[in-house]
């Protein structure tokens, strides 16, 4: 039971790190419905990027080797770039599941 629970979270840790485990973001605020993100120019991002947003999922201590993982999230929406700053992240318009403006670290992106 414990090895089924272990390669069950594992799995999950996988398929929430994004394609390749280095395309995560996170939205850092909101202002008149325009979010802007942690990621920008710097990061290779460009007007008309699409990102997915999901609602973090919960972290699980693997059993065996104690290592903690992140389930996958709940899918939100998607989030367009449509500015980008020299500096600093990108900004973005978003659609989908209302989300909760007052906490956003509930919340992650990943690069379409």
């Amino acid at each position: 039971m414990k090895l089924i629970l272990s390669i069950i979270v594992s799995l999950a840790a996988l398929l929430s790190a994004g394609r390749d485990g280095n395309d995560r973001a996170s939205i850092e605020s909101v202002s008149d419905g325009v979010y802007t993100i942690s990621a920008g120019v710097a990061d290779g991002i460009e007007q008309g990027n699409v990102f997915i947003v999901y609602r973090t999922g919960k972290v699980l201590e693997d059993p065996v080797t104690g290592t903690k993982m992140e389930r996958p999230g709940i899918k939100y929406g998607e989030m367009t770039v449509i500015a980008l700053p020299e500096k600093g992240g990108a900004q973005c318009s978003y659609e989908g599941k209302p989300l909760d403006d007052e906490d956003l670290s509930k919340y992650h992106i990943i690069k379409k």
